[in-house]
């Protein structure tokens, strides 16, 4: 690539401003969960690759909570509504694959939405991975996008990030401005943000979690936190925090480097958490 072209590029890169979006599901969510033999199955094709259906897929919507256009459904793929297919279809058509479903006890459509668009959009550069044993990358401490690469996506995933979805400001201005509810964003990356903001930011977090080891104090495992969260207490481990919410579900955050706490329904325990000593957060 000529001098010239890596130029425009470059100035053209320091005009654009875009942030990277996790995402999640709301809090207060109804979900939705599979029905039948095969669910397991379909759980794990959602790997970022275009799914084989032959079988017809049969959801059921859960009792509890609110059921919103944008409802949960987890293992890496997302829920559409009618109304935020209607919305949203045409805008991500050629970064996913449209699942019709069923549902078993309601004349509601759901269009379950594989995301296929798999990208090499994480700059190493300037990010700093974790990795385990084998070398493969298991998480990053600090991470940054290509901004060349994701400036005219929706939705995508990386090779690193498993069923991890990730959205670009499009896709979440789109879902904004719409007025659909259900998903959270939570902000991983801003292509505005320089390395002595990173350096602060770190400065800040670590600062945060050394105050909330100094004002611990009875320490419980796991079993005796669960008992603690059940009577309506909010315990903390490290970075962790743990709550049960009004629906008598198991609420799991883990501390942003903004200092802020991002919940998420949990039905599956992080093993991580097993084995770690927990406190009351009074």
């Amino acid at each position: 690539m000529s001098s010239v072209i890596m130029e425009i590029i470059s100035k053209f890169n320091e005009v654009l401003i875009m942030k990277v979006w996790r995402v999640l599901s709301d809090n207060n969510t109804r979900g939705v969960y599979g029905v039948g033999d095969r669910v397991f199955d379909i759980f794990t094709d959602f790997v970022g690759e275009p799914m084989n259906i032959t079988d017809v897929i049969k959801l059921a919507i859960e009792e509890k909570g609110k059921f919103y256009d944008l409802p949960y459904m987890g293992g890496g793929s997302l829920v559409f509504s009618e109304k935020s297919f209607e919305v949203l279809g045409k805008m991500i058509a050629e970064e996913v694959q449209f699942i019709d479903a069923e549902i078993v006890q309601d004349k509601c459509k759901l269009t379950l939405i594989n995301v296929f668009n798999v990208m090499d959009a994480i700059d190493y550069d300037r990010s700093i991975p974790e990795r385990r044993l084998s070398g493969r990358v298991k998480g990053f401490k600090k991470l940054n996008f290509k901004l060349e690469a994701i400036n005219s996506r929706n939705l995508f995933k990386t090779p690193e990030s498993g069923i991890r979805i990730y959205a670009t400001d499009n896709f979440r201005d789109a879902v904004l401005a719409s007025k659909l509810g259900g998903l959270e964003f939570v902000e991983v990356w801003d292509s505005e943000r320089n390395d002595e903001m990173e350096i602060e930011d770190q400065r800040r977090y670590e600062v945060y979690l050394e105050e909330i080891e100094k004002n611990k104090g009875i320490e419980y495992n796991w079993e005796e936190a669960v008992e603690l969260i059940n009577r309506g207490k909010v315990v903390i481990s490290g970075p962790w925090k743990m709550k049960v919410d009004e629906n008598e579900v198991i609420q799991i955050a883990r501390l942003s480097m903004d200092c802020n706490y991002n919940w998420i329904n949990s039905n599956i325990i992080p093993p991580i958490l097993l084995g770690l000593k927990w406190h009351v957060k009074e």
